[in-house]
């Protein structure tokens, strides 16, 4: 009896530890910084807690699509008219991940079938770069 409780509290301890040594903060404000037809770029901030952050992983859907070190990212691969739903996890110098942050849902501008419109949707998307 007394040896089963031994083995569960070291149980406990472990997982307590292990559990502890993985929280991390997740990336905040994922919010939208611009979208046209066919790029989109987003940002968000880490809290300055002191964590070493080697870098930041980018979802597009739920799969990941892209690894940055900054906390701004611009995805060029969506199509116009259609909803994304992006998330981020920061990733440390050790290797440990976050969790996700909270979802951000964005359009991209509907195409619009008139003549010249995959000019206008051109010029549109190289402003998109542009300081707002």
């Amino acid at each position: 009896m007394i040896w089963r409780n031994l083995c569960l509290a070291a149980a406990f301890a472990v997982t307590g530890v292990l559990a502890a040594e993985n929280l991390i903060d997740a990336p905040q404000k994922l919010e939208l910084e611009r979208a046209t037809y066919r790029k989109i770029t987003i940002k968000w901030e880490y809290p300055a807690d002191g964590t070493q952050i080697a870098g930041y992983r980018i979802y597009r859907d739920g799969k990941e699509i892209s690894r940055s070190t900054e906390t701004v990212f611009t995805d060029t691969g969506v199509i116009p008219g259609k909803y994304y739903e992006y998330s981020v996890d920061a990733v440390t110098t050790g290797g440990k991940s976050s969790d996700l942050s909270a979802p951000l849902k964005v359009k991209t501008f509907d195409s619009v079938d008139f003549s010249q419109h995959e000019q206008v949707e051109s010029v549109v998307d190289s402003l998109h770069d542009m300081p707002a």
